[in-house]
């Protein structure tokens, strides 16, 4: 690490409670979210003997939600993090400047910084991708299922 003044980035307290109400409501959506499933589930459950195609009709459907939900959430943190890489190799310091940490964090400045940026946005390009081709092609295979 080039950072011999060995700068330290100290936490932010706002931060911090963001961080903690954020993981709160995603732990409670998330919960909901599986209670919601079971119920779904249990109700194709008794269409089974009625009707086996409209039964295989609302799985794909609701595959087809959760994957347009999975392939927004990783554009929209991929291009985040692209954005943060970006701002780490321009201004050769990571974090970047003005940036708000939830934890006390050493400032990498010179060529580590650029390491960090770059391999940061080479993960961002990944998880972009996959936010894209693998909705679609999951899409696809559902679509050669569907009665």
């Amino acid at each position: 690490m080039n950072n011999p003044s060995g700068t330290i980035l100290k936490a932010d307290p706002r931060l911090q409670r963001v961080a903690w109400v954020t993981v709160t409501v995603l732990i409670g959506c998330g919960a909901f979210g599986i209670l919601f499933l079971r119920e779904f589930l249990a109700h194709i459950e008794a269409l089974t003997a009625h009707a086996p195609e409209e039964r295989i009709q609302q799985l794909i459907t609701l595959l087809k939600i959760l994957l347009v939900i999975k392939g927004i959430s990783f554009i929209g943190f991929g291009t985040f993090s692209a954005q943060r890489a970006l701002r780490t190799i321009h201004t050769d310091q990571f974090p970047p400047p003005g940036t708000r940490v939830i934890r006390d964090t050493l400032v990498v400045t010179g060529r580590a910084a650029q390491r960090h940026g770059k391999g940061l946005l080479v993960l961002s390009v990944v998880v972009i991708t996959s936010g894209i081709v693998v909705p679609i092609f999951t899409w696809r295979m559902l679509d050669m299922f569907s009665p």
